[in-house]
């Protein structure tokens, strides 16, 4: 019968697409011992674990759902995310630093965690706090599906939504124990349950998000970044989401629309 951790095992060797042999192979395990590890005839070693998650590149947190299930204790520590910016003040320094454009910091479940002065502004120019603030957090998946958020002036939205459903849905399937993550999912699902894709839209090299608010049109893109080699979950969960203009006339409009809402 199969162990808690060889039911994880192989679950995350099937989604990296590796048979027992392939992943005995790149761990220099015999195939023989990865089968008795997965089937639970075999106990592995702590090392082990440790060293079958690296190899399948298997997220932080649930490397530590993997050490658990094969009884050890956790390796990687978890920073409540309230001490955060705290402890990384350079994170802070880096969306203030993109200033005059938008950038932003979220965790696994895009709650917004730091954002800069152009993003306050835009938030609260576009943003009614009282539909879409939870608990005092900001969750960006949701401010920008809502209704009443952000999709409201992005005028390619039909184009832009089923990617962004299709990372959030990538997302969740990292994390298969998070649930508040998978209701974020059927809930952004629900809120694009009448809307149909675009097949004429041709995004081109990039899919920019195209901004109409009242006079100010602009296009944008988005580009994200993590932490290199972060040992702390927390840490390791964060992207820092910076926005730029396509072009000099989208950066103009930008400009006159931060100045308009000072």
């Amino acid at each position: 019968m199969a162990s808690e951790f060889g039911d994880r095992l192989r679950l995350w060797r099937k989604r990296r697409g590796m048979s027992q042999l392939a992943l005995g192979a790149a761990a220099e395990v015999s195939q023989r011992h990865i089968s008795f590890v997965e089937t639970g005839r075999s106990r592995p070693s702590r090392e082990l674990v440790r060293h079958l998650g690296s190899v399948l590149d298997v997220p932080l947190r649930e490397q530590n759902a993997m050490l658990a299930a094969a009884g050890y204790a956790y390796t990687h520590p978890e920073t409540d995310p309230a001490d955060l910016l705290d402890l990384l003040p350079a994170v802070q320094f880096v969306v203030d630093a993109h200033t005059p454009y938008m950038a932003i910091v979220v965790d696994r479940r895009w709650d917004v965690v730091a954002a800069n002065a152009p993003a306050g502004r835009l938030a609260a120019r576009l943003l009614d706090p009282q539909i879409l603030v939870d608990d005092g957090v900001l969750n960006l998946m949701r401010a920008t599906f809502h209704p009443q958020g952000l999709r409201r002036f992005i005028s390619n939205w039909e184009s832009v939504w089923p990617a962004l459903v299709a990372g959030l849905e990538r997302d969740s399937a990292r994390a298969p124990g998070d649930t508040q993550l998978s209701s974020l999912v059927d809930e952004v699902r629900a809120f694009t349950s009448t809307d149909r894709v675009s097949a004429s839209v041709d995004a081109g090299l990039l899919l920019p998000l195209r901004y109409v608010i009242g006079e100010h049109h602009f296009d944008l893109f988005t580009t994200i970044a993590t932490i290199d080699a972060p040992i702390d979950v927390t840490v390791s969960e964060l992207r820092i989401e910076t926005f730029w203009p396509m072009d000099v006339e989208s950066d103009a409009a930008w400009r006159r629309f931060l100045a308009d809402s000072a």
